[in-house]
């Protein structure tokens, strides 16, 4: 047998390593749906956090806790939530342009309480759930 014939172990596993992402990329994009855009929003290493009375009312009732994991899970995927379309545009606009992006999602339609806003900053490595009582545009400046 020849050394053109035989591969290396480096050369197997760089080939096991390319198979494996362009699956988990496939995977990705189906799940991201018929657009089969796939935008990375976040840093592998990006930090979550959330204001203190979304971390609270989310201990204390686990329906709310996880409105907020399928509302970060849905920003995280550019759907930007209950916002008019010309302002997911805009938002998917600014995903693209690495700028900073906003996404608005309701709990309950009749009183708002409980509605959330999740912003993540221009440099995607931090990403904050909030009320929108607590969100202060002075303080994004």
């Amino acid at each position: 047998m020849s050394n053109n014939s035989v591969k290396s172990a480096t050369d197997m596993l760089a080939e096991k390593q390319q198979t494996t992402n362009e699956e988990a990329l496939g995977k990705m994009k189906e799940a991201m749906g018929a657009k089969g855009e796939l935008k990375l929003l976040v840093k592998p290493t990006a930090r979550i956090c959330a204001t203190g009375g979304v971390v609270e009312r989310m201990q204390n009732e686990p329906e709310f806790k996880e409105f907020v994991s399928e509302c970060i899970k849905r920003h995280f995927t550019c759907d930007w939530g209950d916002i008019s379309e010309e302002d997911k545009e805009r938002q998917d606009v600014l995903a693209h342009t690495n700028a900073e992006v906003h996404s608005c999602y309701i709990w309950n339609p009749e009183t708002h309480d409980g509605d959330i806003m999740i912003d993540t900053n221009a440099d995607r490595d931090m990403t904050i759930v909030q009320y929108p009582s607590e969100y202060k545009e002075e303080d994004k400046k």
